[in-house]
């Protein structure tokens, strides 16, 4: 008999964290294990939400008790649960701890460092809502977990506090499926830098814009165009104070790897904060996958992912100016560099390297 697992996601696979830590590993347990998804919302549900604001979520959050607890009866006892993150988003962890209670083996799935106390970079200055969705209440999870998967050293260092049943296990991408860069064209008067990521970290951008704009200037840059993925249309007024353009494309899963793959690196800007340390790199990730190479903060598991000169380059601080200096001063390497770049991401962060990992995991628990 198959092993019966049920996974607790926040969303259907548009959401990237619930896309990259449970979603596309799904068509490679279907061999040995039996499986059941439940997202808290709908895909359609995590867009209305988005536009929709903080008190639509909140004259909401009640069904979404309900449906978790009507799931939760549902679920044979025997069942292993995985949680990615959390049952239910806001407020204490009773469901977890009732999962608990009646006997279910379950493994936590951190991606982010959601515990931590540092509010300024993700509370947006609603102090009260951090306190409902983020902190200390994550700690009730990880005592009680059987397993704990933490995308990197920076979240295992933490669980170890409460729980040693740990395994660093990495965001991953599926590299069966996505495509790498094929025809790389060295022309520096067309020059294209992408970003993807979603509109509350449009602020990491802010940061990078005078940076690039003095060495475009500097290197006559006739044409640069800063792609930003998902981002803030609110960024692109920018332009007027700059010598290259800013241009806004709404996130698309059908389009995004195409974006990167038409770009010659990506950056990947963040701030040195706990929140930053708890990232596991995922948009240098997507940038591998395209064949491209990037240009990122020197915080946290980026300093992992990035072997200078060979898929990237590094930024200490807030010099931005000297790292879009390196990457322009190697423009003639950059189909190397890419190259490297999808090759490394095949052997260290495929799903194919470490799915194993996985599966074992999940057999033992």
């Amino acid at each position: 008999m198959m092993k019966r697992i049920v996974f607790f996601v926040p969303c259907e696979d548009m959401q990237a964290s619930s896309r990259y830590r449970v979603y596309h590993f799904l068509p490679y347990l279907g061999d040995e294990f039996d499986f059941q998804v439940l997202p808290l919302m709908s895909n359609e549900d995590y867009v209305y939400f988005k536009s929709a604001g903080k008190m639509k979520l909140a004259l909401k959050l009640p069904f979404m008790y309900l449906k978790r607890i009507s799931e939760i009866n549902r679920i044979d006892k025997d069942a292993l649960v995985f949680i990615h993150r959390d049952v239910v988003p806001f407020g204490p962890m009773f469901l977890e701890k009732k999962l608990s209670k009646r006997g279910n083996k379950i493994i936590l799935d951190l991606d982010d460092a959601v515990f931590v106390d540092e509010t300024s970079e993700i509370s947006r200055g609603n102090g009260l809502l951090y306190k409902l969705k983020y902190g200390k209440r994550f700690d009730t999870t990880i005592r009680l977990a059987d397993h704990i998967l933490c995308g990197n050293s920076f979240l295992e260092k933490h669980c170890n506090l409460y729980n040693n049943k740990t395994t660093i296990f990495p965001t991953l991408i599926d590299t069966n499926k996505i495509k790498a860069k094929e025809e790389y064209i060295n022309d520096i008067d067309k020059l294209q830098i992408v970003w993807i990521g979603n509109p509350g970290n449009t602020s990491y951008i802010y940061t990078v814009l005078d940076g690039l704009n003095k060495v475009i200037t500097n290197h006559n840059i006739a044409n640069c165009t800063l792609l930003l993925i998902g981002a803030s249309y609110e960024i692109e007024k920018e332009s007027s104070n700059y010598n290259f353009n800013i241009v806004v494309k709404d996130w698309n899963i059908a389009t995004e790897y195409d974006e990167i793959r038409s770009s010659d690196f990506g950056i990947m800007p963040l701030f040195d904060t706990d929140w930053s340390r708890g990232k596991c790199a995922l948009k240098a990730l997507q940038y591998y996958a395209g064949g491209i190479p990037v240009l990122a903060s020197n915080v946290g598991t980026n300093k992992d992912v990035v072997v200078s000169e060979k898929n990237g380059f590094l930024v200490d601080g807030d010099d931005w100016e000297k790292g879009f200096e390196s990457m322009i001063n190697n423009y003639d390497r950059f189909e190397e560099m890419g190259r490297f770049a999808r090759k490394y991401l095949e052997e260290e962060y495929s799903i194919n390297a470490n799915i194993d990992t996985l599966k074992n995991i999940l057999r033992e628990v």
